[in-house]
């Protein structure tokens, strides 16, 4: 990896940083980022600058962006492909807590149980608590981003979409913006004309049959969740890896045993080697589902 233009940093806080073995090595860099993050941004900072200035990137969100994550993973990430959630809790903290994603998951599970986010019925089989955790690693030099989440949420999150497509079909409706007397004047400063901005939904007077449509499918898919948690229980444990653009990557499992024993430190290699499933699966899955919302909403649609 390359972390030559990051020695100055790590020796300048841990100077015996590069006689220590392997594991000491990873929880030097994750106490040095936890304890210098501020310092740590800003000679990242001038990494970048000079990077793009050497190489000749274009100079925009997008690179620094790249650019600063894939430095930031090299000191302030976990395990051997410098794993980096973007949560709020640190790297440290992960490894000395939560290495096992099967405590992360739990963690994840009573917050929303105890924030009304999920069933709290203790006789019901637990479900993944896992949704949308993002994070970045290196993999042979190269930055990507990923995301860890439960099938059930998956085929919820894109039959959601699809249901999206089909009530605005069935009930076509725009956004219209209008402006309150306070934005009359010509002269109005930005900030009133910001507060004065007003948003409306325009159906051709099936507003109301448009509002009850979006509660309807708010409450179809709480009861879909919940459905498929408890279905998915019950089957063999298995991951899905879905690729989304060049560099991004889902890894979605179907239930709590699929993650039994995979650790932070080792992410990419342990979920490797569990039994990957076939995406014509997950494919079918969101059809099926996509058909029983659209006979559903069509139904309660006069």
């Amino acid at each position: 990896m390359n972390s030559l233009k990051l020695t100055h940093f790590l020796l300048g806080h841990r100077p015996d940083f590069f006689s220590l073995d392997a594991e000491s090595q990873n929880c030097a860099r994750l106490t040095i980022a936890s304890e210098n993050r501020s310092a740590l941004d800003s000679y990242i900072e001038k990494i970048v600058d000079k990077e793009i200035l050497e190489k000749g990137l274009e100079d925009n969100q997008f690179v620094r962006a790249e650019l600063y994550g894939y430095y930031l993973s090299l000191v302030a990430g976990l395990g051997e492909h410098r794993i980096l959630l973007n949560d709020e809790v640190d790297m440290l903290t992960v490894m000395n807590e939560l290495n096992l994603l099967e405590s992360y998951d739990f963690r994840e599970f009573l917050f929303k149980r105890d924030s009304g986010q999920q069933d709290a019925n203790v006789t019901k089989p637990r479900p993944l608590g896992i949704q949308s955790v993002f994070f970045s690693y290196i993999n042979k030099d190269n930055y990507r981003t990923a995301e860890l989440t439960s099938l059930s949420h998956y085929i919820c999150k894109k039959v959601r979409a699809n249901a999206v497509k089909i009530i605005n079909k069935a009930i076509p409706n725009k956004k219209e913006t209008l402006f309150t007397h306070l934005a009359a004047d010509l002269e109005a400063d930005e900030l009133s004309m910001r507060l004065a901005r007003v948003t409306s939904i325009n159906a051709g007077g099936k507003e109301a049959e448009l509002s009850n449509a979006k509660s309807l499918t708010k409450k179809y898919f709480e009861q879909l969740k919940e459905a498929l948690d408890d279905r998915l229980h019950e089957e063999a444990p298995v991951y899905y890896e879905i690729h989304g653009g060049e560099n991004h990557t889902e890894f979605v499992f179907s239930n709590v045993k699929s993650i039994e024993g995979i650790r932070f430190s080792h992410l990419i290699s342990d979920i490797s080697g569990k039994k990957k499933g076939h995406r014509f699966v997950v494919d079918a899955l969101i059809a099926d589902e996509t058909e029983q919302f659209k006979k559903f909403i069509l139904s309660k649609i006069k």
